[in-house]
């Protein structure tokens, strides 16, 4: 009698255990849950701008280049579906900049805000969905795209740097008659060998304008991004590179035929300027830049890049508006470049007094907010 009471508490308490070992499981399975759902909350309250930001950047696997090449393809299929189905191709927005003005953020972030291709004048190989106008005449410009992206209705941003000026070529022949012709400005910015395009097809344009005293540095920075122009080892991106950069380049070409470029009052004044010839080379790219803009006559924009960091929101907003698109997304962050400590007070005055000789009146009112306003008046 006695062992069968004991064999059955042993079973009682060996039952209350797996009733207590499941309950156990219950719970965290229950718990479990909550946690996923509590996660999947909390992401979706983060908002569709950080939802959009992260979807725009594909997940490809460290050296899944297959993965990566599939979704490329996927993709083009896509945009060729699309640009079949449009019954006229988007019309052309030019973004006219002289290098270096912030053109790459400026393309970079409509991409990313509006989630829409931009253009350019450059073919992009493996992938890209070519050209804005493929059934035409036209050559060019070419879609440039985000694995994201989808093609513009309305308008499309293209890049066009017109003329954009070499910068190791001598000053003498950017300022000769044969180059300071708005005729032949203009037709760089549609014909070349690589494209040829009607320029009737732009209906709007958009003027990038930074600071030349940084333009001029940040030409000297880029030229260690080309192998031709390649200085690592030569030159360091430091004042005192730049300035050694500069002596160099003055030398080479800008102490030849002074005369058709520099006055004779101003020829002192000339031998102060670090790179002179590049900032000929600004002021000369923004006459005929806005000569051009005036004679195609169609609503045109004008943007300064230190707008960015100043006045992000209401100038990114404008040139959305201009556009005539919407923002879906987050921009490209903004990530401000000046070098104030490159040119001392003797360069910048007279840099100023030259570009105020060289400068048309739309062009000098362009650049009157990057220079001492005190010396205005000697300039004019």
């Amino acid at each position: 009698m006695l062992a069968t009471i004991d064999v059955q508490r042993r079973l009682i308490d060996n039952i209350g255990r797996l009733v207590l070992m499941s309950g156990l499981a219950v719970i965290f399975i229950c718990l479990g849950a909550v946690r996923l759902q509590t996660m999947d909350a909390q992401q979706a309250r983060r908002g569709v701008g950080e939802t959009q930001i992260k979807s725009r950047t594909p997940v490809v696997l460290k050296d899944d280049h297959e993965v990566h090449r599939n979704q490329k393809q996927e993709k083009v299929v896509e945009w060729k579906n699309q640009q079949r189905l449009q019954k006229h191709p988007p019309e052309i927005i030019h973004l006219m900049s002289f290098p270096n003005s912030g053109t790459t953020y400026t393309l970079t972030a409509i991409q990313k805000a509006t989630r829409e291709c931009t253009a350019s004048h450059s073919y992009h190989i493996g992938g890209e969905p070519g050209e804005i106008s493929p059934n035409s005449r036209n050559k060019g410009p070419y879609y440039d795209c985000e694995l994201d992206s989808w093609l513009p209705e309305k308008y499309v941003l293209s890049k066009s740097h017109c003329q954009p000026f070499c910068k190791q070529c001598h000053t003498y022949v950017v300022a000769s008659p044969q180059r300071m012709v708005q005729e032949k400005f203009q037709k760089h910015c549609h014909v070349s060998e690589k494209f040829n395009y009607d320029l009737n097809l732009v209906k709007k344009n958009v003027q990038l304008v930074r600071n030349p005293f940084d333009n001029v540095v940040a030409r000297f920075h880029s030229s260690f991004k080309s192998y031709e122009e390649g200085f690592t080892g030569i030159y360091e991106k430091t004042y005192e590179g730049f300035h050694q950069y500069c002596a160099w380049h003055n030398k080479e070409f800008s102490s030849k035929r002074t005369s058709d470029f520099v006055l004779p009052e101003h020829e002192e004044l000339a031998l102060k300027v670090p790179c002179l010839g590049e900032f000929f080379k600004y002021i000369a790219w923004h006459n005929l830049a806005n000569m051009t803009i005036e004679k195609m006559g169609v609503p045109s924009m004008t943007i300064y890049y230190e707008d960015y960091n100043e006045n992000f929101h209401e100038t990114f907003s404008g040139l959305i508006s201009f556009l005539e698109t919407k923002q879906v997304s987050e921009p490209l962050p903004f990530f401000w470049h000046d070098y104030p400590e490159y040119f001392d007070e003797d360069a910048r005055n007279a840099a100023t007094i030259l570009m105020k000789s060289w400068a048309s009146h739309e062009t000098w009112d362009m650049i009157r907010r990057y220079v001492d306003s005190n010396l205005i008046s000697d300039a004019d």
